[in-house]
């Protein structure tokens, strides 16, 4: 799982493939092409790098060799498809494709965490708004200040820590437990399943239009995807396919590859030229699948804050403040509720006021004030 400056990263990495495929399309020499970039970089530390391999070229090296003496940090998957492209002759070709690839991938950095923002937002506020009473009801801002940051800078120190240990590619026990419980996440499990696979796709597709043997691709692919699952499985396929398993049978019998990906691939196996074609579909249909997961979280969340907002107004009802902060109910809620002595003395002097009016009223009556009879007709109380 990558940061939220990933879409960033990888769009500066999509601009730098496409200018130097520009650029050499345009007949413009590959040294050339590299000074040109130098003059106005996404980064500083790219001039750097491109300034060392342009003097690493002039002593007689391949542009990958270049590329990889400088410290320019690429993955391991645009390493290979530099390679491929320059030993078949189809640099231009396979330089657009990462960029297109880079693209990709920071449209579905954007949307993971376009979807991830309401959500979290609402974490926050729910935090916030836990101390809120108590800070009204007493006016002890640091009691309130502590509660809050009690909660969040833990919160913030487990979220960023998983976000690098994560992004720094480790394997082992934890690399595949925290993998595992990130799949058992509703929704977003099922989105990072499909986004993996769609890597995968779009890694072979790459690799496979590239010219790279289609075992050194999967492995490569597979690398790329960022799944230690997916890796070992590869590791796993790899002695039976030397055998003369096809990659289709052994993803027909995994249970967690979806039967679109496996069928897909074994039409493409079986079809001449077909197979990155078919795979670019599998990318696409994969890639819209786990973005659509992913952005439901956001009616999740929405439903959430629906929940929250309905409580918050239901805050504003006295009788709910009264149930639930008795204490403060006696010493506020309770206070527009009695009537003060004034009020008292007034109703009071109604009250005598409207007894002697009807005292008068009776005795003025020709009839006994017993409230049976009208006016019109004899009273038949009295004997």
């Amino acid at each position: 799982m990558e940061g939220p400056w990933a879409a960033r990263d990888w769009m500066r990495r999509a601009a730098f493939f496409d200018q130097l495929a520009s650029l050499l399309e345009a007949g413009v020499p590959l040294v050339a092409a590299l000074r040109h970039l130098t003059v106005d970089p996404p980064r500083k530390t790219v001039a750097r790098c491109l300034s060392k391999a342009i003097e690493r070229i002039q002593q007689g090296a391949t542009l990958l060799e270049a590329l990889q003496g400088s410290g320019l940090r690429l993955h391991p998957l645009e390493w290979a498809a530099v390679e491929a492209g320059e030993k078949s002759g189809r640099l231009v070709p396979c330089l657009r494709r990462l960029a297109e690839e880079a693209r990709q991938r920071a449209d579905l950095s954007r949307t993971m965490w376009s979807g991830l923002a309401y959500p979290l937002f609402l974490v926050h506020l729910a935090i916030l708004l836990g101390p809120l009473p108590e800070l009204v009801l007493t006016g002890d801002a640091w009691s309130y200040g502590a509660r809050v940051l009690a909660v969040l800078v833990p919160l913030h120190a487990a979220g960023w820590g998983c976000l690098w240990w994560m992004g720094r590619r480790r394997n082992g026990l934890g690399a595949r437990f925290a993998e595992g419980m990130l799949n058992r996440v509703p929704l977003l499990g099922r989105g990072r399943r499909d986004l993996v696979l769609a890597r995968l796709a779009g890694g072979l597709q790459l690799l496979v239009e590239a010219g790279l043997p289609i075992f050194e691709a999967w492995r490569l692919a597979a690398a790329a995807s960022g799944s230690l699952r997916l890796q070992e499985a590869v590791r796993a396929w790899l002695p039976r396919w030397q055998q003369g398993q096809t990659p289709a049978e052994s993803l027909r019998v995994t249970p967690w590859i979806p039967s679109l990906f496996a069928d897909e691939y074994a039409t493409g196996e079986r079809t001449d030229g077909a197979l990155g074609r078919d795979l670019g579909t599998v990318a696409t249909v994969l890639c819209g699948a786990g973005a659509l997961a992913v952005e439901g979280l956001q009616p999740v969340g929405a439903a959430a804050g629906v929940s929250g907002s309905g409580r918050l107004d239901r805050m504003a009802d006295p009788s709910v403040l009264v149930g639930l902060f008795p204490t403060g109910a006696r010493a506020v809620g309770t206070v527009s509720q009695r009537p003060n002595k004034a009020e008292l003395v007034s109703g009071a002097g109604r009250n005598r006021e409207d007894a002697i009016v009807r005292r008068r009223k009776a005795s003025s009556s020709p009839f006994p004030a017993c409230g049976s009879q009208v006016a019109s007709r004899q009273c038949t109380c009295v004997p």
